[in-house]
């Protein structure tokens, strides 16, 4: 398994964390519900394109995740947010990187309905000085059920310099 699989294993894991926490009480609420949780990305080894050198990734995953559900219950509103921030060093170069990525979903979901939608985050790795920039690029593909569950699959990640 790759790096970057193992950090969007990670990202999926969360979020089917807080969907089973929240899918379990969604059919009782009629006000918003919070969560929040955050993932530490450790040691993460990625491979700048441009140069071949690996470079050691260190930072966390943030997730926000609420959902409300109107007065009669007919529609509920989710919405997800998550922030990504690595800093890291050339193996080699001893270069310096630094990478923020936030990226936010919504989607409703009213009666029996499925919601389903897609993504495609780009996090952006800065490298200090003379070295190149590096890419991570990921598609995202995000339902929620007729039931609050949300089932997120990450795919066609891609480390690229710039």
């Amino acid at each position: 398994m790759t790096p970057t699989q193992r950090i969007t294993r990670s990202a999926s894991s969360v979020l089917a964390m807080l969907v089973l926490t929240a899918g379990i009480t969604a059919a009782a609420q009629t006000s918003t519900v919070r969560y929040s949780y955050d993932q530490p990305v450790t040691n993460q080894t990625y491979t700048n394109d441009c140069n071949g050198e690996l470079v050691m990734m260190n930072g966390t995953m943030h997730f926000e995740y609420f959902y409300s559900i109107d007065d009669d219950s007919d529609h509920t509103d989710y919405h997800l947010t998550s922030s990504t921030r690595l800093t890291g060093v050339g193996a080699t170069t001893g270069a310096k990187y630094m990478g923020t990525n936030s990226t936010n979903y919504h989607t409703v979901t009213k009666g029996t309905t499925a919601s389903d939608f897609s993504s495609v985050e780009k996090t952006r790795l800065v490298a200090q000085g003379p070295i190149a920039d590096m890419f991570l690029r990921q598609s995202v593909h995000v339902v929620v059920d007729p039931h609050g569950n949300i089932h997120a699959d990450t795919s066609n990640q891609k480390i690229s310099c710039k």
